[in-house]
């Protein structure tokens, strides 16, 4: 009878550890996921403004191109 008792206790805390595990197993994931995905958006976060910094700067460079021509025709 008390081994019926132990095996069962045995089996159930397995069943319980397996759970937890995959529980565990499945927010580690769910973080790796948001993590992977806060590092694409940054990434895209930060070509964007790699962009836009060399779109100002060709701006610039057009504007004093434009400047020394009327600085020229003057």
């Amino acid at each position: 009878m008390k081994k019926k008792k132990k095996k069962k206790n045995k089996n159930k805390n397995k069943n319980k550890n397996k759970k937890k595990k995959k529980k565990k197993k499945k927010k580690k994931k769910k973080k790796n996921k948001n993590k992977n995905k806060k590092k694409k958006e940054d990434e895209e976060e930060k070509e964007e403004e790699e962009e836009q910094e060399q779109e100002e700067q060709e701006e610039q460079e057009q504007e004093q191109q434009q400047q020394q021509q009327q600085k020229k025709k003057i």
